[in-house]
């Protein structure tokens, strides 16, 4: 991550929480105990793999797997940042999720 977004960004947070106090939504994420599957996809119309990358870090407590797809890795011409919702993706994207929760389950019984 650059240093000038990564700067931007806290100097943003720090004005916010002058301003407001403490954020409520982050708040939240830094108490949330569990894991954390976070998706982004190389081709984002509305969000940039850096600032899914700072949201994201505002899970302090939680371990966090993170994975950036690009559409050429399932033979896709595009993903798209609401892509993976879409029915059509039910057999190429969706079981990523699948198997990272059975994953989370396995580990969480041994």
């Amino acid at each position: 991550m650059s240093t000038w977004v990564r700067q931007d960004y806290e100097a943003m947070l720090a004005h916010a929480r002058t301003s407001l106090g403490e954020l409520p939504l982050f708040a939240a994420y830094a108490a949330a105990g569990y894991p954390v599957l976070a998706l982004t996809f190389q081709v984002d119309e509305l969000l940039l793999e850096s600032g899914s990358r700072m949201l994201h870090e505002a899970y302090t407590g939680a371990q966090v797997d993170y994975c950036e797809l690009a559409p050429g890795q399932f033979n896709l011409s595009r993903i798209g940042h609401v892509g993976f919702f879409k029915n059509m993706m039910q057999d190429t994207l969706w079981p990523l999720v699948g198997a990272w929760l059975a994953q989370r389950m396995a580990a969480s019984a041994a």
